[in-house]
């Protein structure tokens, strides 16, 4: 899921193997890609809002020219699907973290193949890419005796594994760079999300959520100074970056929220859920647009 720029067309992917774009805020269905032949599992946009990078349930990415409609660069993973997807503001790297647990580099300049990031044996969740294009950021973990965790940094220029950061063996291994930042946030353990300097490898603070909370998405809007993150069975939460204070919590779905973005302004929050999640009740697959009044 992901937002044009201006903030007035919302773009995901379905089961029915097509990318829609969509007015917010009444959701009217404005135009669509087809030619995955799986469903869509992943989407990010260019910084220049001009090319769409997508992954599917097969393994398959496709470049869009969003001006023609027309894929201009396709490529098959081959590794049980795509997760995750990001693309540096230059689109000369596009970061892939696969279902089996694999991340890979894409070198989208030379047009060549695909880089193995992550380590044999260690299984990553999540990555994060910060919005200068230099650091890539995803969670690793290895099982075993002794569950491991850490949080994996990477230069891009040139690509190489600069820092390893510790986790929480409880953590769901999210990560998300704040935006203009190098500051690197990841869930940690008893319901709190940890907040890292990532250059100098220190924390630099904790998020507090409730016992119960398990989190599963995380936004941030870099006008309003404001985390959100969705937890299990359906709850949305806000913080306030300055104070790191919790200043909004509600039922937002009756699922757990998978995947939310604000709008660049930070006057809506857009959240999404499946049909069922992680210890929910069955609900309903759908999206929401949320207004930010502060």
């Amino acid at each position: 899921m992901s937002l044009m720029p201006g903030d007035e067309v919302l773009l995901k992917g379905d089961d029915e193997e097509t990318i829609e774009f969509r007015s917010l805020p009444d959701g009217h269905l404005l135009r669509t890609l087809s030619g995955h032949t799986s469903w869509i599992s992943a989407l990010t946009l260019a910084a220049n809002g001009r090319t769409l990078y997508s992954g599917d349930g097969a393994g398959k990415l496709k470049v869009w020219d969003l001006k023609t409609g027309k894929v201009t660069r396709e490529l098959t993973v081959g590794r049980e699907g795509i997760r995750r997807l990001a693309v540096n503001p230059e689109e000369t790297a596009l970061a892939v973290n696969c279902r089996d647990g694999t991340v890979h580099l894409w070198d989208l300049k030379q047009g060549g193949g695909l880089s193995l990031l992550s380590r044999p044996d260690w299984h990553s969740y999540d990555i994060a890419m910060s919005s200068d294009g230099r650091l890539l950021a995803f969670s690793a973990m290895r099982m075993g005796k002794v569950v491991t965790q850490v949080l994996s940094i990477w230069g891009l220029n040139p690509l190489t594994e600069i820092k390893t950061l510790p986790s929480d063996e409880d953590s769901n291994g999210l990560v998300q760079f704040l935006d203009g930042t190098h500051t690197l946030v990841t869930d940690g353990k008893l319901s709190t999300l940890e907040l890292w300097d990532v250059d100098r490898g220190v924390p630099t603070g904790t998020l507090k959520g409730q016992s119960d909370e398990s989190w599963s998405a995380l936004a941030h809007s870099a006008e309003g100074n404001l985390l959100a993150a969705g937890a299990n069975q359906g709850r949305l939460v806000l913080w306030d970056l300055a104070t790191k204070g919790r200043i909004h919590a509600v039922q937002a779905h009756t699922a757990t929220i998978m995947v939310m973005t604000f709008s660049r302004d930070g006057t809506r929050l857009i959240t999404g859920c499946h049909d069922i999640g992680w210890e929910d009740r069955p609900g309903q697959a759908e999206v929401k647009v949320w207004a930010i009044r502060r």
